[in-house]
């Protein structure tokens, strides 16, 4: 995994936006509104990634080994 700097962090709306507003501690990091981390699988064409937010939330989202 690689971990995206915050201004990458729009990289991943699209997977986030699958989950809808199910992972609100995950949309407030990527937004920045609160301080997290993100980090994918591929940096240039993300299919999976994994976002933590300093309150110690986490999110998976996207593509997982073995799901078709």
């Amino acid at each position: 995994m690689y971990e995206l700097t915050a201004a990458e962090f729009n990289r991943v709306n699209t997977m986030l936006e699958e989950v809808g507003n199910k992972a609100v501690y995950a949309l407030s990091a990527i937004q920045q509104l609160q301080q997290g981390k993100v980090f994918v699988n591929d940096k240039k064409n993300p299919a999976a990634a994994f976002i933590t937010s300093v309150g110690g939330f986490y999110c998976l989202l996207g593509a997982t080994a073995g799901r078709k």
